[in-house]
């Protein structure tokens, strides 16, 4: 997922900045401040208010009389909304530590998933002058026999590996993986095939999941585990 493709949302606060705004206008408010967590700050200019808000022109001027207050202009000549510059601030800030989050556990699983090869001990033969033709052709068969069946070995538990991987997926669900990852941390080695099926099932219902145990991480409303509360979440949400 994009990690610009989310923000906070203070209902209360909300509900509270737009409880004396006409429908439209209330409508038109909210289309900006969409477009504001998306791209910055607004441009100043009429007609490109009124599109990005989907307002008609000729009510423009009305809606933008009852939502300028919100706005104001600075010296770049955009119009700057002081919430919604701070809770940029403030994602692009976790979004920083889950990047880092992320680098580590990809590093620490990638070690984990390093397959090893066997090590096969030399097969020497004894340190005597009496040793027979016979008795050195024996000692190469054998050690012959003992890094066929290690190579063996090897191949098998690498191809084994290497179906275990997930399949290929799609950016959107990379993205999605790699939310999921930083959101439950360390819990993901043990959950990451059960959360993979499940992105290439509902790649959406996961995200809604992530971003509701990532909220509530951050406002220490998790009693058990991340896992744990991501799986109650997974339940609860159609």
């Amino acid at each position: 997922m994009n990690s610009d493709a989310w923000f906070r949302c203070w209902t209360k606060e909300l509900k509270s900045g737009i409880a004396r705004l006409r429908l439209d206008e209330a409508g038109a408010y909210l289309h900006l401040l969409l477009d504001y967590y998306d791209n910055g700050p607004l441009p100043n200019d009429p007609a490109v208010l009124a599109s990005i808000a989907r307002c008609p022109t000729q009510d423009w001027a009305r809606v933008w009389g009852a939502l300028s207050p919100k706005f104001n202009i600075q010296c770049d000549n955009l119009c700057h909304n002081e919430r919604c510059d701070a809770e940029i601030a403030w994602r692009k800030e976790q979004n920083a530590k889950r990047h880092e989050q992320t680098a580590a556990a990809r590093a620490a699983r990638g070690l984990a998933e390093t397959p090893i090869k066997p090590h096969i001990p030399p097969v020497t033969s004894p340190v005597t002058t009496n040793v027979t033709e016979r008795q050195q052709s024996m000692s190469h068969s054998l050690l012959h026999a003992i890094e066929s069946e290690s190579e063996s070995e090897y191949k098998k538990s690498t191809t084994k590996l290497q179906a275990t991987k997930p399949t290929k997926l799609s950016k959107r669900q990379k993205e999605t993986a790699d939310l999921a990852e930083s959101v439950l941390g360390k819990e993901w080695t043990n959950d990451a095939g059960k959360w993979i099926g499940r992105i290439k099932g509902d790649t959406i219902k996961v995200e809604r999941v992530m971003c509701e145990v990532g909220a509530a991480d951050r406002l220490g409303e998790i009693k058990t585990t991340p896992a744990a509360y991501a799986e109650d979440c997974w339940k609860r949400f159609k």
